[in-house]
């Protein structure tokens, strides 16, 4: 992995859990399965998306330029999924 990459550390179950969501409620092949998807590492943006629909979220990623202040006005919306 380039030292510029980073991947994104978040908590899948805890966006679940805060839906008040059990793994067993998720349609994804039962609890034993969303556990391994929620601790996964990397996944496909697709795969993600497809989660955050089923828990009832959507997504917004921003990209801007590298080396800015990171002003507001130079953040533009890639992708905005609801």
């Amino acid at each position: 992995m380039d030292k510029n990459e980073e991947t994104f550390n978040f908590d899948l179950s805890y966006l679940r859990k805060s839906k008040g969501l059990r793994q067993k409620d998720i349609a994804h092949g039962g609890p034993s399965n969303v556990s391994k998807f929620e601790n996964r590492k990397d996944m496909k943006l697709s795969t993600l998306i497809q989660y955050l629909k089923g828990i009832g979220m959507g997504i917004e990623i921003k990209v801007y330029p590298l080396g800015s202040s990171s002003n507001e006005k130079e953040k533009i919306t890639l992708l905005k999924i609801k």
